[in-house]
C-alpha cells in the first residue's frame, strides 16, 4: 500500500501530522471507489493500522479532496514554540 505521511495545514492554526491515500490507491484498497460510507473509511482505516500507519489513525478526523482521501493527526509544532 502507498499512503504517504503528509502534514495537514489550516491557516487558523497550528501544523499537523496526516497520512493521505490518492484516490488510485483507495480504489485499490475498497475494491471500489470510494461511496462516501463510514464502511469505506473503516476499510481504509484498518488497512492503514495494519500497514503500520500511527496508531493515532484509528480515531482520526479526515478530510477529502480531488487528490485522495486522508486523515488528520496530532499537531506536530507546538504553538507556544512557534517563533522561538
Amino acid at each position: 500500500m502507498a499512503y504517504l505521511q503528509d502534514t495537514y495545514t489550516d491557516p487558523t492554526g497550528p501544523p499537523h501530522a496526516a497520512v493521505f491515500l490518492p484516490w488510485p490507491e483507495v480504489t485499490r484498497i475498497l475494491g471500489h471507489p470510494h461511496r462516501g460510507e463510514p464502511e469505506d473509511d473503516a476499510q481504509l482505516v484498518a488497512e492503514l493500522i495494519h500497514q503500520g500507519a500511527p496508531d493515532w489513525v484509528a480515531t482520526a478526523p479526515g478530510w477529502i479532496d480531488e487528490a485522495g482521501w486522508g486523515l488528520i493527526g496530532p499537531v506536530t509544532v507546538d504553538p507556544s514554540e512557534e517563533g522561538a
